[in-house]
């Protein structure tokens, strides 16, 4: 069974984004929503040794490189500041969810 609807949420989130933030916060948005969230899955699936302790479907490894790909994109885009507070925001998310948001 396919559903498209996980694509589409993606799509109308962004869109919303675009409308209510300034450029280059959207910018950042967009990448951390993007890259981060493979870096993390990706490294996780691929190098993850060490589970999280209350969360045995991610690995330290893979919040690492999340956290490390947020930080460089959010820097590129909305400087050290509010790098390091959209860093903060997407590790919390990362560690303290069970599983992605079943949004289909």
């Amino acid at each position: 069974r396919e559903n498209y609807g996980t694509y589409l949420y993606f799509a109308i989130g962004q869109m919303f984004a675009a409308f209510i933030c300034p450029p280059m916060i959207f910018f950042a948005i967009l990448g951390i929503s993007s890259i981060s969230d493979l870096m993390t899955s990706q490294f996780g699936i691929r190098f993850g040794k060490n589970h999280i302790s209350w969360n045995q479907n991610k690995t330290w490894e893979g919040t690492l490189a999340g956290v490390i790909s947020t930080f460089l994109i959010s820097f590129l885009f909305v400087g050290f500041f509010w790098g390091l507070i959209f860093t903060i925001i997407f590790l919390l998310l990362d560690i303290l969810t069970n599983q992605p948001f079943n949004v289909s």
